[in-house]
C-alpha cells in the first residue's frame, strides 16, 4: 500500500578490464604473408561482461596449432600492427602469417583473459624458387642413368611448398 518512489539517476560505469572477446572471427583461408581477407575484431570487457572502454590496453598475437591455444605453438612468423583499443574495441587491420599451415590465433594483453581465434589455413604465397631436395649421384656411366635422380621442390620466398603442379622443371 506504500507509494512508490523512484531515485534520481545513477551512472554506473565498467568495473576493471579482465577478459577479451571475439567479436569477429578472422576469415579461413589466407595466403603466405598477405593480410587476412577478414581481420579479428575484439572486445575489452569486465568481468561483468561490461565494455571497458579506457583504451590502455596493447594486443599481441601468437600463432598455435591447437584449438585451445594451449599447445605447441607454431613455428611461423605471424605478421601484425597492434591496434590500440578505442571505445573497449580493437579491429586488426594486417594479420597476417608466412607459413603454410592450419593455426589458430592467441590473442592477449597483459594479465587479461586472452582469447583463441577459430582456425585459419594458410596457404603458399606466389612460386618464388627452385630449390634440390634430393642431390643426384656424384658419379654416372655415359648412356646410363643416374642411380640417385636428383629432386626440387618449388618454394615461395616464405619457403613453403608451392603444390599447384602449375610449373615444369628443365
Amino acid at each position: 500500500g506504500l507509494t512508490e518512489i523512484c531515485s534520481s539517476a545513477v551512472a554506473v560505469d565498467h568495473n576493471i578490464a579482465n577478459q577479451l572477446t571475439i567479436t569477429q572471427q578472422p576469415s579461413s583461408t589466407a595466403t603466405a604473408a598477405i593480410a587476412l581477407s577478414t581481420q579479428p575484431s575484439l572486445q575489452v570487457l569486465d568481468a561483468y561482461n561490461n565494455n571497458v572502454d579506457d583504451g590502455i590496453h596493447n594486443l599481441s598475437v601468437t600463432p598455435w596449432s591447437s584449438s585451445d591455444c594451449s599447445t605447441t605453438a607454431s613455428s611461423g612468423t605471424t605478421t601484425y600492427s597492434a591496434p590500440a583499443t578505442s571505445s573497449g574495441t580493437a579491429t586488426f587491420t594486417d594479420l597476417a602469417h608466412q607459413k603454410m599451415e592450419s593455426i589458430y590465433f592467441k590473442i592477449a594483453s597483459g594479465s587479461l583473459t586472452s582469447v583463441c581465434t577459430n582456425d585459419v589455413n594458410v596457404d603458399h604465397n606466389s612460386a618464388y624458387q627452385i630449390a634440390i631436395n634430393q642431390q643426384p649421384s656424384n658419379t654416372a656411366i655415359a648412356g646410363i642413368d643416374l642411380a640417385t635422380q636428383p629432386g626440387f621442390d618449388i618454394l615461395d620466398q616464405y619457403n613453403n611448398l608451392v603444390d599447384d603442379g602449375a610449373h615444369t622443371i628443365s
